[in-house]
């Protein structure tokens, strides 16, 4: 039985999540201990969440320091096929202007229609929470290798917390498993 109290030590599947450790500046695996606690320190997004306390380290988001665990998973005992979902965008973002436009010339554009919007910079919030997982992302071309089947769907313009968008992504995420799954068929035929 999984409750709140739960260690993973408890679960009948072998389980690990990765938390960035402050206090420490590295990352942290858990294996065994609170579940709850550890799953609540993986997924604490530094600046939306609270960080968590465990074993008095200050833990938050796994994603600052491993947002792509495959090697953290093949390390582990008895692991055959390593299958990885990346949600990450891997396709670079360019933009047509030179500079950072003033903030007066950022707020009128603001004000016209999405549509006819001079400026597509990204929100501050987005930019806080994406330039945190830089090093990490950075880390995933290598990581990619290390997966037996590799997901990637296209989320592109779904922000990390856009959870309006729900039901479109998981839509968008099973046409694109069917896709790598038919291909990975008639690779492996």
């Amino acid at each position: 039985m999984v409750g709140a109290d739960a260690g993973i030590e408890d679960l009948w599947k072998g389980f690990f999540c990765v938390a960035s450790n402050f206090s420490k500046a590295s990352e942290t695996v858990h294996r065994r201990g609170d579940l709850a606690r550890a799953v609540m320190s993986s997924t604490a997004i530094p600046g939306a969440l609270p960080p968590v306390i465990l074993d008095g380290d200050l833990l938050f988001d796994g994603g600052i320091f491993n947002n792509f665990p495959v090697d953290v998973m093949r390390e582990m005992r008895g692991v055959g096929t390593v299958i990885g979902v990346d949600l990450n965008i891997t396709k670079a973002r360019r933009l047509e202007f030179d500079e950072v436009p003033s903030g007066w010339a950022l707020l009128l554009d603001r004000l016209r229609p999405r549509a006819s919007r001079r400026y597509r910079l990204p929100s501050l919030p987005a930019l806080l929470i994406n330039s945190t997982v830089l090093y990490s992302m950075s880390r995933q071309k290598e990581a990619r290798a290390g997966t037996d089947l590799y997901f990637n769907p296209r989320l592109e313009k779904v922000g990390m917390l856009d959870w309006k968008r729900f039901d479109q992504v998981v839509q968008q995420g099973y046409e694109h498993a069917l896709q790598v799954l038919q291909e990975a068929g008639d690779r492996w035929r």
